[in-house]
């Protein structure tokens, strides 16, 4: 995959895991950003409970890791690896 020099090896592993794992990521993001909205994870996040400056890089960052959980979980799983990553 790609390699960046000069840069922490775990970063080159997070790097590359999300490059290999991105039609799994594209493809779960967006149930993850409705379930955030829609506070069904216990908290809300959307333009009436912070400003945009706060709130759209607080939910790509939240939403990055409850997908890439997501896609991790389903990685391990047969078959369904192959869709997903």
């Amino acid at each position: 995959m790609v390699r960046i020099e000069r840069v922490n090896p775990s970063v080159n592993r997070l790097v590359n895991w999300v490059g290999k794992n991105t039609l799994g990521i594209y493809l779960i993001h967006i149930m993850v950003l409705e379930a955030i909205e829609s506070s069904y994870l216990g908290f809300q996040i959307n333009m009436t409970t912070l400003s945009p400056v706060i709130e759209v890089p607080l939910l790509t960052v939240v939403t990055l890791v409850f997908t890439s959980l997501i896609v991790y979980g389903l990685t391990k799983i047969p078959y369904v690896n192959k869709v997903v990553g």
